[in-house]
């Protein structure tokens, strides 16, 4: 058996900007994201995806040795699958970790850590699921295919945050992928998507973590569609060029000072920062006519703010997570109480420390 676990990811700074070239800092979350490759008890190669299906589809390998589904349905169910597997090419002979080989194999994709119960519905939770699960799958087919024990990050980080926007239709700064592959607090920049000698390729630094500042995660309990929010800033751009310029400019400076904040362990800074863009992230969503604040973000922030704690949402708004983050942790409990009064849920979510992780062993 190989198993293969990558972590999920919330954006403390550098949303929107992140596309036009600014730096983010991210956060690795403990979410993971969960691949195992096995032995098949059924005779034939299948995928089993929870918490999405009840029953395992069955899939093929092609002459060439492409990933193939049997059944027509698995491409509405699980519709990167196969596009994934063809970018990443043929799997070959795929073996145990006790390298013999597997004449069937049963794939489970395992995301329900990304999930929660909400006012007695599963709701998933804005944390980067799809980019952690292709990061995921990504390693299973290596592992199975090299015998390894772990992906060199930074060979592999231009290679899936491309095959990763590939299935965003070409939309998303790859941030996610980059969290799911380092873990930890990073520093990440997109490059470009050029090629030949002006590409730039995507890069991530390791940033320690300040001792003195706690995050603290809410969900306003519902989800967000972040292809939907950036189609509407790449309207705002087509329309309102210079208007759209000068926000990204606005957040581009304060995504940088907080950066440097963190990387200098200046919590003051850092906090400061964090609430500056939030702000401006507000007033970017007004101008864009995109949602990005909701009702339920001013709801928090001005609860925030009573306690002088720092608040923004993280991602692309308009739903899923905010953060509050404070070096004060009694205002941070004070505000956690009033959060769960006002029914929104404080979500126990804890840092990764560590990135991509291959395991293997006997079932």
């Amino acid at each position: 058996m190989i198993q293969t676990l990558a972590p999920a990811k919330l954006v403390i700074l550098g949303e929107y900007a992140v596309l036009d070239g600014a730096p983010a800092l991210v956060q690795a979350i403990d979410r993971y994201a969960k691949v195992q490759v096995s032995a098949s008890e059924s005779g034939r190669h299948e995928v089993m995806a929870l918490p999405l299906m009840d029953a395992a589809l069955p899939f093929r390998f092609d002459n060439e040795g492409r990933f193939r589904w049997l059944d027509d349905k698995a491409h509405q169910l699980l519709p990167f699958v196969q596009p994934l597997m063809e970018d990443l090419g043929p799997w070959g002979e795929v073996r145990d970790a006790n390298g013999q080989a597997l004449s069937a194999m049963r794939v489970t994709l395992d995301t329900q850590a990304f999930f929660s119960e909400y006012q007695g519905e599963r709701r998933k939770l804005g944390l980067g699921s799809s980019a952690a699960l292709a990061v995921s799958l990504a390693a299973a087919w290596y592992a199975s295919r090299h015998q390894v024990q772990a992906l060199d990050v930074e060979r592999w980080l231009p290679t899936l945050v491309d095959l990763h926007r590939k299935l965003q239709n070409g939309k998303g700064s790859g941030v996610d992928v980059a969290a799911s592959l380092y873990g930890g607090l990073i520093e990440y920049q997109v490059g470009n998507q050029l090629t030949g000698e002006d590409y730039i390729p995507p890069s991530a630094q390791a940033i320690p973590t300040p001792k003195d500042v706690e995050w603290m995660w809410i969900w306003l309990g519902q989800a967000a569609s972040t292809r939907d929010f950036l189609n509407g800033m790449s309207v705002f751009r087509e329309h309102r060029a210079q208007e759209y310029q000068s926000h990204m400019a606005e957040l581009t400076q304060l995504s940088q000072d907080g950066v440097a904040a963190a990387h200098a362990g200046d919590s003051d800074a850092l906090l400061q920062g964090i609430n500056d863009y939030g702000l401006a992230m507000q007033r970017l969503g007004e101008a864009a006519h995109v949602p990005i604040y909701t009702d339920g973000h001013r709801r928090l922030a001005q609860l925030a703010k009573r306690f002088n704690v720092a608040f923004k949402p993280s991602g692309a708004g308009g739903g899923d997570i905010a953060l509050a983050a404070s070096r004060d942790t009694e205002a941070l409990s004070d505000l956690a109480r009033q959060v769960h009064a006002a029914g929104y849920p404080v979500v126990a979510l804890g840092p990764a420390t560590h990135g991509l992780s291959i395991r293997s062993g006997s079932e």
